[in-house]
Parts: C-alpha cells; structure tokens; sequence
C-alpha cells in the first residue's frame, strides 16, 4: 500500500474502566497532618493512579460544601493533571460552599459514570467511584444521605472505593 495523506473521520473505541475521581477540597484537606497537607499528598496519590491508568476512561468531581464535574470522562490523562493541579478549597470557600457534602458529591460522580453521553460503546464497562476525602466536617444526617447516595450508586452497578487522608475526627 503506498502512503496516504489527508484526513478521514474515525471513530475510536475504547474499553476499559470509567473511573470518577470525586476529590473532597474543603478547607481542612489544607492540614498538615501529612506532608506536605492533606490535598497535596491526595493529588500525589492520584497522580501516580493516572500513570497506572492509561486508555481508562477518567472524570473529576470536586466538592466541599457543593460538587461540581470539573472534567467529564475521558481519556486525556493531561487534561486531569491539569484541573488537579488547579484545585483550590479557598475557593470554593469564597464563594460560601464550607463544608463536605458527600451525598452530593457521590450523586454528582454516579450521574459522570451513568450519562447517556459517557457510556461509551460499551453499556457494561467497569465503572468505579474514587472516593478521596478526609471525612471531616460530616454531620450526622449528611453521613445518612451519603451512605443512601452510596447504595443508590452500588445499585446502579458503580463499584464503591474510598480513600482516607489524613488523621479523621470527629
């Protein structure tokens, strides 16, 4: 065959595991109870996760007090690098969303991994919720609602993973 030039429309299949990173940046991932503070060594920890994960499909969801989908799944591992490296928790505390609401944040990762639009080719890829948090700042009634939007998750066939950082209290 001789060499082609030009352009051609394709489209890419690709299987694997979806995983939604749902990365708590409220105020006290900023303590130091582990070099250098909780956010850094939990954004070290998802960085080596991603050099692990390539041709897996990765969103990110942070939250503290509210949730929001920073990068919908897909396979651009510099793009997740990218918004790692710009979360911020003083933000979001600017704009008077303190706290961490987990039930949100896992509905929030649930909705990345079920999309009509992020399913891919594939209906019954792995689909895995990261969860990255330090547990502080959990009400009780917040602690119920994020273990119903948890079991709502796993019904949905979303495997549940959950990764503490730093020392919890409270």
């Amino acid at each position: 065959i001789r060499p082609q030039y030009g352009r051609r429309a394709e489209t890419l299949k690709y299987t694997g595991i979806d995983i939604a990173i749902v990365f708590d940046i409220s105020r006290s991932m900023l303590v130091e109870d582990i070099a250098p503070n909780r956010l850094e060594a939990s954004r070290q920890l998802v960085q080596t996760l991603l050099g692990r994960l390539q041709g897996h499909r990765v969103g990110l969801v942070p939250f503290a007090g509210v949730s929001y989908v920073q990068s919908p799944l897909t396979v651009d591992q510099g793009a997740i690098r990218m918004y790692l490296d710009q979360l911020d928790p003083l933000e979001l505390s600017r704009r008077g969303a303190g706290g961490t609401n987990l039930a949100m944040a896992i509905k929030q990762g649930t909705r990345v991994l079920t999309g009509e639009r992020d399913k891919g080719e594939d209906d019954n890829r792995s689909r895995v919720l990261l969860l990255i948090t330090d547990g502080h700042d959990i009400p009780c009634e917040k602690g119920k609602a994020a273990r119903e939007a948890a079991e709502a998750a796993r019904a949905q066939g979303i495997q549940i993973m959950a990764v503490g950082v730093g020392t919890l209290s409270g």
